[in-house]
């Protein structure tokens, strides 16, 4: 009976501390995107939305598998600590890469997979050994991993930080308190049309509702980088320069496919799709990279080099595109939306074509966030590359670029 009521024990935790493991880890891959296998699926003609409560509820047994499993054999292997972490990294790397091709989620990064993994093996080894010890000593070096993952991955504080630095790398000044008028600023706004389950005329209902509320004054001016409306209709686009003509003082827009594709209408409306806006210390330029190489065209590239050429004694560019032309130059870290429109090659050393001679350059793209992606940020030399975008889900954020004579600072706001 009391061998019973241990097992019965042992059996709760583990299932417990798998529970809270597969939850966590599902929080630290940031999962809430699974439009390759559900078009697999709807070829075979299931037409279902899958939820990331339904990648746990499959995602956890097998977890309590590997666990169950490891702790099975434990008297045998007890004696070897090293060799309980060796079993376990290789179960979990296996059923992991099973599992996520089988359900096609390639967006993962390799340093997430790889954190993961070792933390999966170092909690486990460290849980049955205690289990085998003392079971109230297992139930508070639970509480305690519960809490630090509560702390670390609930709220990112990490990433914040190292975003929020990375972005303002370029910046002379360190707190948003140095700039008197906020409402002078300049919004980034990517894949402003959301998602297309929730597509509507114009911008997503939440950018709409977003500018309404929090732009107080028309002294700002508005940065669209790309995929603005879902279809480019007439009416759509019409209805997005009401609601910047409304709200803005001036405006940029690097288009998107979803403007282009389908037909001429962008040009109607908007007239043209070359921007360059000199605004205190920093230039701005929004271009047309939705080309069939990702790249502006021989002689938008020439109107910006004549553009540069004039400032020369303005010391930062910022550079507004759809598309992450620049996918090559990071390694590959991050994956766009999709790769609409690219026939040729991408190339590394993107920016090449840009006179640049010792200016700093930022790069914000905003063929991202559909799959809610967190933002990106990647500092090589005098260059910042920076991805973000919306896709109504509920971690989306816009920048906004504070202003004044001398500088700048950069901030992500939650839509």
């Amino acid at each position: 009976m009391l061998n019973s009521k241990i097992i019965n024990k042992k059996f709760t935790l583990l299932f417990v501390s798998s529970f809270i493991f597969s939850y966590f880890e599902i929080i630290f891959f940031d999962i809430d995107h699974f439009l390759l296998f559900e078009d697999d699926l709807k070829r075979l003609g299931f037409y279902l939305k899958i939820q990331p409560t339904d990648l746990l509820i499959l995602y956890f047994p097998f977890i309590f598998l590997i666990v169950s499993l490891t702790n099975f054999y434990l008297d045998k292997i007890i004696n070897n600590k090293f060799f309980i972490f060796f079993v376990l990294i290789i179960l979990k790397f296996s059923i992991f890469t099973f599992l996520f091709y089988f359900l096609r989620i390639y967006t993962i990064s390799r340093p997430k997979i790889f954190v993961s993994t070792i933390f999966f093996a170092l909690l486990f080894t460290f849980l049955l050994i205690f289990l085998e010890k003392s079971f109230r000593n297992s139930v508070g070096f639970l509480c305690f991993f519960s809490l630090f993952f509560y702390i670390i991955i609930i709220f990112d504080i990490r990433y914040e930080v190292n975003f929020n630095s990375c972005i303002n790398s370029f910046s002379e000044n360190n707190i948003t308190s140095t700039f008197s008028d906020p409402d002078e600023s300049i919004y980034v706004i990517g894949h402003a049309y959301g998602s297309k389950e929730t597509a509507t005329i114009g911008m997503s209902d939440k950018v709409t509702k977003y500018i309404n509320k929090n732009i107080t004054n028309q002294n700002s001016t508005l940065v669209l980088t790309g995929d603005i409306v879902y279809e480019s209709t007439i009416e759509s686009l019409l209805k997005v320069k009401q609601d910047i003509n409304n709200n803005f003082d001036n405006y940029l827009i690097a288009i998107g496919n979803h403007e282009i594709q389908d037909n001429n209408n962008y040009y109607e409306v908007f007239d043209k799709d070359l921007f360059l806006l000199k605004k205190n210390n920093s230039l701005f330029i929004a271009a047309n990279f939705s080309t069939k190489n990702w790249l502006p065209s021989k002689n938008q590239q020439n109107k910006i080099n004549n553009f540069l050429e004039i400032n020369k004694n303005i010391n930062t560019v910022f550079l507004f595109s759809h598309q992450i032309f620049w996918q090559l130059d990071v390694d590959n870290e991050i994956r766009p939306n999709g790769m609409d429109l690219l026939e040729d090659s991408l190339i590394r050393n993107s920016t090449k074509w840009l006179n640049l001679e010792e200016k700093k350059l930022i790069v914000i793209s905003g063929d991202y966030g559909a799959n809610g992606q967190q933002s990106f940020c990647k500092k090589i030399g005098n260059t910042i590359f920076v991805a973000n975008g919306i896709g109504d889900k509920k971690n989306d954020t816009i920048l906004q670029i504070y202003m004044n004579d001398e500088s700048f600072y950069i901030l992500k706001k939650k839509l």
